[in-house]
């Protein structure tokens, strides 16, 4: 008799252990939510030393900035277009820029599209200005990230932080870093999702 309830309390805490235990698969599947992170850097973005905090739309920025090459794609399965462009300053490439759900207007109307939220940015080597992302910048060691924690994903020279709210995925800031430059970052990169 006393092995057989010692034998369901066991069973019991194992049962109760498991489930402990099961909010924690969610990393296991990559799901490791860095929305604290994402949304400190999407909110502290500095770009040629003007502040702003997505979303933003190239108005944000102030005189001297403008796109440049605008090309157009259509969306699959509906009439809309998304834009891949750059964001000059000052005669300078600074950013790669992408904006989704755009109409037909867009492509005519110069207002409406400079007023248009940014969907998604990237800095790279090469581009002129400094672009900021909570302090971290193109150039910078990959170890500035040490202190913000475990990433969603991680493997040599890429590093990704994915914020995530109600399980569905809100964006991604992604870091690469080549290795024969002793871990410079080369490339952030940020997607911000409505």
């Amino acid at each position: 008799m006393k092995k057989n309830i010692m034998s369901i309390i066991i069973t019991m805490l194992l049962c109760v252990l498991m489930v402990g235990c099961s909010d924690k698969d969610d990393s296991s599947k990559g799901m490791v939510n860095n929305k604290e992170i994402l949304y400190t850097a999407a909110s502290n973005l500095k770009i040629d030393g003007v502040v702003v905090s997505t979303p933003f739309c190239l108005n944000d920025l102030g005189e001297g900035f403008s796109y440049d090459k605008n090309r157009y794609f259509a969306e699959k399965g509906n009439s809309e277009y998304y834009i891949v462009t750059y964001i000059i300053h000052n005669g300078q490439k600074i950013l790669e820029v992408q904006i989704y759900g755009l109409t037909e207007e867009h492509k005519t109307n110069e207002e409406l599209l400079n007023s248009t939220n940014i969907d998604y940015i990237s800095s790279e080597v090469g581009f002129g200005g400094v672009v900021e992302f909570a302090g971290v910048k193109v150039g910078d060691n990959i170890s500035k990230l040490n202190s913000w924690g475990e990433p969603s994903e991680k493997k040599e020279g890429f590093i990704r932080y994915k914020g995530y709210e109600e399980n569905r995925l809100k964006g991604t800031l992604s870091f690469t870093h080549s290795k024969s430059e002793e871990n410079i970052i080369d490339k952030i990169s940020l997607f911000m999702y409505e």
